[in-house]
């Protein structure tokens, strides 16, 4: 009977029987022998079995073959390695969600015991943390860019309004209007502040734009 236990586990005997034509009962005369066992150590060890009837008769030794191995290790270890190889990283959000999956994934490797499977798992685990180092710098980069780019439309815009507020003449509008006006410039500039990407600065100042333009002139004098 081969038994197979996984590395770091105890080792449990799994017994034998033993028979004789005469006596009875020997097995509880039965020598195990298991101390070549290492646990910690993947291999194939042998368990030895012996015992002698009541007149000193030997019997042949059997012997079990004890396979020590990583499997489960090696499951669990593709299993954490593969979920960080899976996770996207097509935004910085996804990137640091990806990043926190390293850790378990090598706490997973370190059990493997078999050389070239921890081998192969730690190359895995090392091209991706590469990618994902790459994906995150330029992720930041798109970031800074596309910050500036929203930075420099808003100075555009806000400096758009200020033209247009000059082209108004105050003398042509009632005092009520003309705080009408002031306030859609105000209002406008406010938005344009607010605006979280360069539709919202386009919108807010055409809509201040607009707001300036339909506020109501006073009519002409007549001579």
């Amino acid at each position: 009977n081969p038994q197979t236990i996984e590395a770091g586990s105890p080792y449990n005997e799994s017994g034998a029987v033993v028979t004789d034509n005469h006596d009875t009962n020997l097995s509880v005369n039965m020598i195990i022998d298991s101390s070549n066992v290492d646990i910690g150590v993947l291999g194939e060890y042998t368990v030895t079995y012996n015992v002698s009837d009541t007149a000193g008769n030997p019997a042949i030794e059997v012997i079990r073959t004890v396979n020590v191995t990583d499997t489960i290790a090696q499951d669990s270890a593709e299993t954490a390695v593969s979920a960080y190889e899976d996770a996207p990283i097509t935004n910085l959000t996804e990137v640091a969600s990806a990043e926190a999956l390293k850790a378990p994934a090598d706490t997973a490797v370190t059990s493997v015991l078999n050389t070239t499977a921890h081998d192969a798992f730690a190359l895995r685990i090392s091209t991706r943390a590469t990618a994902i180092a790459s994906a995150r710098a330029t992720l930041e980069l798109e970031v800074e860019a596309t910050a500036l780019e929203l930075s420099n439309a808003k100075v555009i815009a806000h400096n758009d309004l200020t033209i247009a507020l000059g082209n108004y003449i105050q003398t042509n509008y009632t005092p009520e209007n003309w705080i009408i006006l002031i306030e859609f410039k105000t209002t406008g500039d406010t938005a344009i502040d607010n605006a979280v990407d360069l539709d919202g600065v386009i919108t807010a100042k055409t809509t201040a734009v607009n707001g300036m333009a339909g506020v109501q002139v006073q009519p002409a004098e007549e001579i």
